[in-house]
């Protein structure tokens, strides 16, 4: 028996759009502000119930504004869609990356131990 699915793969791609523009940073591509809650709650879940380590990070471009200042907000549009690329290309397929502010990006290793027992 055969079945015409694609209503269904229809539907799929229409949610599976709205979840990525309501989830991604439109400016770099990448998580946003509520990927990084959304993750980040996840990874505090399985901390406390199962005892899941993580390791979370933030960094910042620094002397951002002088930077727009400078050289304008087309290039500083520029310089965070470099920094989300360079962060993205070094991070592991489990680790998750965001665009939490202008300027800043939050990381989340999932299963990160400590240096002395490192990750499986």
């Amino acid at each position: 028996m055969f079945r015409d699915t694609s209503e269904r793969r229809i539907s799929y791609e229409k949610v599976e759009a709205r979840w990525k523009k309501m989830y991604t940073d439109t400016l770099v591509g990448i998580g946003n502000s509520r990927f990084c809650e959304k993750e980040q709650d996840k990874c505090l879940v399985e901390f406390h119930r199962h005892g899941v380590p993580f390791t979370a990070a933030v960094c910042e471009v620094d002397g951002f504004r002088d930077l727009i200042e400078k050289y304008g907000p087309e290039q500083g549009d520029d310089i965070l869609r470099m920094v989300g690329r360079t962060l993205s290309n070094i991070l592991l397929d489990d680790d998750l990356l965001e665009n939490v502010t202008r300027s800043g990006f939050s990381l989340f290793f999932p299963l990160c131990m400590t240096v002395m027992n490192p990750r499986p």
